[in-house]
């Protein structure tokens, strides 16, 4: 979703980065890791 009035400029700045950002991932060699779910109560 974007906001009304973007401006086409501001697209290409925004498709630029997720497709930056898109590369990156598809470039690792495995899954990133992700935190494991803490169980039991904690302070």
């Amino acid at each position: 979703m974007v906001r009304l009035g973007l401006s086409h400029d501001m697209t290409e700045l925004l498709l630029d980065a997720i497709r930056e950002e898109v590369a990156f991932l598809e470039d690792l060699s495995a899954p990133i890791p992700r935190k494991r779910p803490t169980t039991g109560f904690a302070h």
